[in-house]
């Protein structure tokens, strides 16, 4: 990726489908005269993007933020290439699948098992299960739109294959007007910090007047033990019908 002349912290987007997956911008320390422009600062930076994905199709859109005449800021690539990491649930090919119950179209409260509410405090808030199912763009997804905000969702998964990675793969719901963070923990450990990327957002996708982000995640966690517990760490302050959260 080539990044020319005078960026000044202007945001690189890289999409797949209609998902935001990853946010670039120049980084002026590295800079210097490589294509001879006008400002003769200019980066030349690799690229590796990795991502979930299941469907047949792709569709990859590259988007700058800039705001100057391309004489004055521009940016170009090279070398692209899409690989594909196949995971077909065996152990021919490394990768066994423990866990498929939010994959599909059409989603029931089946779909959901062992899922779980925790309060601040990280404590069990009920000892019912969550399994509230709701939609957005047309897929469902556990919680969603009015269905849940503070609260904080967490499961244990157990009688898990030796390993030493564990990737999980998922897609976030960011609903309305998030002003705070959300973590992704594993056995206690933080893996991720996620927060709304207000500023690139284009549309209000569903719940109430806010614009809206989905984004597909794929974290891979080194791991060997038998169980896993994924928490999901909701910073929300608001009621569920102002800012909520679902994954699928």
């Amino acid at each position: 990726m080539y990044f020319i002349d005078s960026w000044d912290n202007e945001k690189f987007l890289v999409g797949a489908d209609r998902y935001n997956n990853h946010i670039s911008t120049k980084d002026n320390s590295r800079a210097k005269n490589i294509c001879n422009g006008q400002f003769k600062s200019d980066e030349v930076r690799s690229m590796s993007i990795d991502f979930a994905h299941t469907a047949d199709e792709l569709t990859v859109s590259l988007q700058d933020f800039l705001d100057e005449d391309p004489d004055n800021e521009s940016w170009g690539f090279r070398d692209f290439r899409v690989l594909l990491h196949t995971c077909g649930g065996n152990d021919n090919d490394g990768c066994r699948v423990v866990s498929k119950e939010l994959m599909g179209k059409r989603l029931t409260s089946d779909s959901a098992t062992g899922w779980f509410l925790a309060n601040n405090d990280g404590l069990k808030a009920s000892e019912e299960q969550f399994n509230v199912i709701s939609q957005c763009a047309n897929e469902d997804l556990l919680g969603g739109y009015k269905k849940i905000s503070v609260l904080k969702l967490f499961k244990t998964f157990t009688g898990l294959p030796a390993h030493n990675t564990l990737i999980l793969s998922f897609r976030l719901f960011i609903i309305d007007s998030w002003d705070e963070p959300m973590y992704i923990q594993v056995d206690g450990q933080y893996v991720v910090e996620i927060k709304k990327q207000w500023g690139l957002i284009r549309e209000n996708i569903c719940g109430g007047v806010w614009e809206d982000e989905i984004v597909n995640f794929e974290l891979r966690v080194p791991h060997t033990a038998d169980t896993a517990t994924v928490f999901i760490d909701s910073r929300l302050d608001q009621s569920p019908d102002d800012e909520s959260y679902g994954i699928s």
